[in-house]
């Protein structure tokens, strides 16, 4: 009877742990509020930032808007606290700039479409993909 009431008392310790495992929350959603500025893409692309080309993006009330480098944007995003974060529709407008630029703002605008998941890493936000894999890297602007 020991070895019975042991068995079940592990197994229901053990669930409980999981549950728990299961209900870990991410990071708080309202630190994305404000603005980010591009500081890297995943180094494995073999694509660096231009310095010279502005990267920004600014969350408010559910909306972002920003520059992609040579454009203007905006569109919608849903955020939850386990660390989810997917955007809506951006919509920019069609101005042509220099090919460093054209060539970020395009780079910058296939990772919003991309990213599943954003976490904090000191001062840095990071958005990831639904593979974990980093997609870019941005600081406070």
């Amino acid at each position: 009877m020991k070895t019975t009431i042991g068995l079940t008392l592990a197994v229901a310790l053990f669930a409980a742990g999981v549950g728990l495992v299961g209900c870990t929350k991410g990071p708080d959603p309202a630190m994305l509020v404000g603005s980010w500025r591009l500081e890297s893409f995943n180094p494995t692309d073999d694509f660096a930032p231009d310095p010279s080309v502005t990267t920004e993006i600014t969350f408010k009330d559910g909306k972002v808007t920003g520059k992609g480098g040579v454009n203007q944007f905006g569109g919608p995003y849903e955020v939850n606290d386990t660390g989810t974060l997917k955007f809506g529709e951006i919509v920019s407008t069609r101005m042509a700039g220099s090919e460093a630029a054209m060539k970020q703002e395009t780079k910058f605008f296939e990772v919003l479409g991309k990213t599943k998941r954003f976490e904090f890493n000191e001062n840095q936000l990071i958005l990831g993909s639904s593979n974990n894999d980093t997609l870019a890297v941005l600081v406070p602007n």
